[in-house]
């Protein structure tokens, strides 16, 4: 849960902060397994969406979180001065 996330209108909202599926057990329903358990906490908690995000070049994430019904928001490029 985090207070707020570019991804989601709710605030708090529930924020999926990083998952992994090991190479060898991809494509075995173990990414969908997880993220159905994810939503299940999340409607339990009374919120209505799930955010989530993932780096620009990780397109194999992008691919996994629209086959998992995500939708694409916004596109961003965090940035960092030194003082």
């Amino acid at each position: 849960m985090r207070r707020f996330a570019n991804s989601n209108d709710e605030s708090p909202c529930a924020f999926l902060e990083g998952w992994w599926v090991d190479e060898d057990v991809r494509r075995a329903g173990v990414g969908r397994a997880l993220i159905a358990a994810v939503e299940d906490w999340a409607r339990a908690q009374g919120f209505t969406e799930l955010g989530s995000d993932a780096l620009l070049d990780n397109t194999l994430s992008h691919t996994a979180h629209h086959a998992l019904g995500f939708e694409e928001r916004e596109r961003v490029i965090y940035f960092r001065k030194w003082l």
